[in-house]
């Protein structure tokens, strides 16, 4: 392995060139950058994985491009990257790593490839302004505390091959009013009318099945839960 560094639009990235691919391991703002791109390669090597931390603390990052080879970015690589606003993430994403963007305050729109399987927990929590965010199709577990304390969060759809959804994903999700799920979690609730339909009262929680109740904490908005049909396959 060879580790070397590299001066990059006015960020400076350590990095350890594996046999066929490159792994950004550091990097240091050369001024309060606010827009930071990642370079797609090195030397003609494809950069593909970003280490845990890479970016946590870098609180003047306001906009990040992050190119279509990555597949891979660690644990807490955007901690407490207070003002960054918007992120897309490359559509060849396999592994987003646990609180990869944990307390990223500002952040409002977030849009996740179409390859990951899984949110690992506290991807999103703290993300007190988020308002977007689509889960792919190839999801299929849903982390613990995922999105919690992610307060203008209003609508969210779990896709269809979700399985597990851990505890308190969505906690503290104060303004959240409408969930789609597909009927395989319809197991959910307690309670629900004949078109498939569920209006809950979460103030108290006590019209929440067990294992819902572990899963929307700390609920003071009614929320209203649609099940849609899991597609043939």
């Amino acid at each position: 392995m060879e580790r070397s560094r590299i001066e990059y639009k006015g960020v400076l990235f350590d990095y350890t060139r594996m046999s066929k691919w490159i792994l950004l391991t550091a990097c240091r703002f050369i001024d309060d950058t606010t827009h930071v791109e990642i370079p797609a390669a090195i030397a003609g090597c494809p950069v593909a994985h970003l280490r845990d931390h890479l970016f946590q603390d870098c609180r003047s990052m306001e906009s990040i491009l992050i190119p279509e080879g990555i597949v891979a970015v660690g644990a807490y690589a955007f901690q407490k990257c207070e003002r960054l606003r918007e992120v897309l993430l490359p559509e060849g994403l396999t592994y987003l790593g646990k609180g990869a963007f944990y307390e990223c305050t500002g952040l409002q729109r977030v849009e996740l490839g179409n390859r990951l399987s899984q949110l690992q927990a506290k991807t999103f929590e703290g993300c007190q302004q988020l308002e977007s965010c689509r889960i792919p199709d190839s999801c299929l577990d849903i982390g613990a505390t995922v999105f919690r304390h992610c307060r203008q969060l209003r609508t969210i759809t779990i896709p269809w091959q979700v399985s597990k959804i851990g505890v308190a994903a969505f906690d503290g999700c104060e303004n959240l009013t409408h969930v789609r799920l597909p009927r395989s979690l319809m197991s959910l609730l307690e309670e629900r009318t004949e078109d498939g339909r569920v209006i809950l009262h979460t103030e108290k929680g006590d019209r929440l099945h067990t294992g819902a109740r572990r899963i929307f904490v700390k609920q003071t908005a009614q929320i209203s839960f649609e099940f849609y049909e899991v597609p043939a396959v």
